[in-house]
This record gives C-alpha cells, structure tokens and sequence, in this order.
C-alpha cells in the first residue's frame, strides 16, 4: 500500500514539475489616453486675451491629435520596414550574389566603341596620361 502511495506522490510531483512554465514579468502599462480632461483648463485663473479655451484647452486638443497622427505614422513605418527586412532576408536566402564591382574595368569603353580592337587591343589607339611638370594641373595627353 504504501509502495502504490510513493508511486502516486512521484507521478503527480513529475506532473507538476513538467507543467511548470518559465515566469513572466508584467509589461509596463501604457497611458493612451490623458489623465485628465483638458477642458479643465477652463476654470483656470490668469491673463489670457484669447479666453480660457483658445489659450489652454484647444492647444492641448491640437497637441493630442497631432501626437496621435504621429504615433499612427510611426507604426505605419515600422509596419513597412519589418516587411522590407522580410524581404531581404528572402532575397538572402536565394544565393550568394556576387561582390559589387566585379567583372569591371576602370575606363572601358569597348563595348561602345567595337571598331578599335576592344579591350584587347594591342594599345595603339591609348593616350598616355601622365602628368605635366607645370603647375597648371593640366595632363600631358590634352
């Protein structure tokens, strides 16, 4: 009996550890709204030459709509740039791709001009372009 007893008491404690899951901590509460209403702004004392709701409480109404405009472009933004990183990383997983500036040579125009022998050309038709020993910056082949 008390072997089916210690049986039992080791299922259950392997139960429940088993079906333990990792803590979570709470997330911060988010104000979306203000605390208090702006149109107690109205019963504020002081100079104003607009009167209390020009002066106080359209502002802040201004300021919550543009606030809130923001946030939605913002969230708009991040929105399109998470699906433009979803697509580099497909692009990425298609293949290697080759460096930038491979396959290319400084000052070849052989594929415009095909009448001059090309690029292996025996270099008859080349300037020398060495600079000139006066002070004018200008190159020797002009």
């Amino acid at each position: 009996m008390k072997r089916v007893q210690a049986v039992v008491v080791f299922l259950v404690g392997c139960v429940a550890v088993c079906s333990v899951q990792p803590a979570q901590a709470q997330s911060r509460y988010q104000i979306d709204r203000p605390t208090f209403s702006p149109y107690l702004q109205l019963f504020r004392t002081g100079p104003s030459l607009l009167g209390q709701y020009h002066s106080y409480v359209r502002p802040r109404l201004e300021l919550q709509r543009a606030l809130a405009g923001q946030s939605a472009a913002i969230r708009r933004q991040q929105g399109s740039i998470q699906g433009l990183q979803g697509e580099v990383a497909r692009f990425g997983k298609t293949g290697p791709t080759r460096a930038t500036g491979t396959g290319s040579t400084f000052m070849n125009y052989s594929h415009y001009y095909s009448g001059f022998g090309g690029a292996a050309s025996s270099g008859g038709n080349k300037r020398n372009y060495t600079p000139s020993r006066g002070n004018s910056g200008s190159y020797g082949g002009y």
